[in-house]
Parts: structure tokens; C-alpha cells; sequence
């Protein structure tokens, strides 16, 4: 188990993505989503496809798709067909849902994961122990998940906004040196050569360095 804003857990399954049912839910955050979901990872219940929503730091959990007791037994459908590459932040996959329920990622719940339902954009939620559920309907649906790094975009437009603003200011550091030039006003300091004439060239600004 990794520990931060939100925590790793890795379970033993044969695949990455699972339609499953979500029967109840349970509360956390980051200091005690691994104490409140210990019980639910010794239980086997994710194999049988029963899964808890999770209310994570103040976002209310989803509604359960079957009620907590009985626990169903019938399976709530299929994954007919998938492509998974997390590496790249990219996940297809097609489900045929008997019933309304969730397929889960079992990979680690973060907000840059978005997804989509037959093209149409839907909220991602989180089920225990950490994974990322997308609800979805009684049918056959294409569903994709992506995985912006939204921190890493963020920082991307912050150098992107101060490299706009360094070229603009140079842009118009060079107007004025030109100005000056065609003046033939002097020049500033640090536009003068660097070398032996230089103390020659600061008693007289106008001179041509040599």
C-alpha cells in the first residue's frame, strides 16, 4: 500500500476491468481509508463482483445498485471486450450490463481519471478499497477512461504564460535598444561589449567598440 492524497491497493485478479454491483458504502480519507477498507479486502467480496462506494474527503459516495442484504448472486453482466493501457492513461472497453451497475478499474482512484459512455461524458467514483467505478446502465455500452495528470497540465500553462511573458518583455527590450540606435542616443550598460575597450566605451557611450 502506497500512502498520499489517496492510497494504492493491489488485489489478485485476472483483469483490469470487472462489471460489478455496489451493495453498500462506507466514509474516509486519506488517514483511514486503509483501516475502513482492511475488512472489505480479507472479505473476497470484490471477486463475487460486490463492491463498496466510497464517501472520500467530503465527496458523497454514489448510491448502491443493490441493496446491502441479500447479497445478490446472479452476475450483473459481462466485459465483452477491453483494451487497458495504463501506462498510457487510456482504457476501452465494451460491457453488456443486465442490470444497472458499475464497472470497476482496478487501478487507484485519482480525479484525473474521466470517462465517458458512448461518447457522452459521466463522473467517475470511487469503490473500495480505492479503484475507480463508472456507473452505467441496463445494455450495451462503450465506455472509456482517460487519465490527465491535471497537476502536470497545470504546471505545463504556468511556464507556458511565463514564457509569453520573458519574449514579450525581450520583444520590447529590443523596440527600445533599436529606437535608441536610430536616435543615436546611447545604449544602455548591458547592451555594451565585454572585453578590454570596455571602460573606454563607458566615458564615452556614443563610441564604437573595437
Amino acid at each position: 500500500m502506497v500512502r498520499g492524497p489517496y492510497v494504492l491497493w493491489e488485489l489478485r485478479s485476472a483483469s483490469y476491468l470487472q462489471l460489478a454491483d455496489t451493495n453498500g458504502s462506507i466514509v474516509a480519507d486519506r488517514t483511514n481509508i486503509g483501516a475502513k477498507t482492511a475488512a472489505f479486502v480479507r472479505s473476497g467480496d470484490a471477486a463475487a463482483g460486490h463492491y463498496l462506494t466510497v464517501t472520500f474527503a467530503g465527496k458523497t459516495a454514489t448510491q448502491p445498485t443493490v441493496n446491502p442484504e441479500p447479497k445478490t448472486e446472479s452476475s450483473p453482466g459481462s466485459v465483452a471486450s477491453s483494451h487497458v493501457a495504463l501506462s498510457d492513461g487510456s482504457v476501452s472497453a465494451t460491457v453488456v450490463a443486465k442490470r444497472q451497475s458499475v464497472l470497476v478499474l482496478k487501478a487507484s482512484f485519482d480525479p484525473g481519471w474521466q470517462a465517458t459512455i458512448d461518447g457522452r461524458p459521466v463522473a467517475t467514483q470511487m469503490v473500495a478499497p480505492a479503484y475507480v467505478g463508472v456507473l452505467v446502465s441496463k445494455g450495451r455500452h462503450s465506455v472509456t477512461l482517460t487519465y490527465r495528470n491535471t497537476s502536470a497540465e497545470l504546471t505545463l500553462i504556468t511556464i507556458g504564460i511565463a514564457t509569453l511573458f520573458a519574449l514579450s518583455l525581450l520583444t520590447i527590450y529590443r523596440r527600445q535598444r533599436l529606437r535608441r540606435a536610430r536616435r543615436g542616443g546611447p545604449m544602455p550598460i548591458t547592451d555594451l561589449p565585454h572585453g578590454p575597450d570596455l571602460s573606454g566605451a563607458m566615458n564615452n557611450p556614443t563610441a564604437d567598440p573595437k
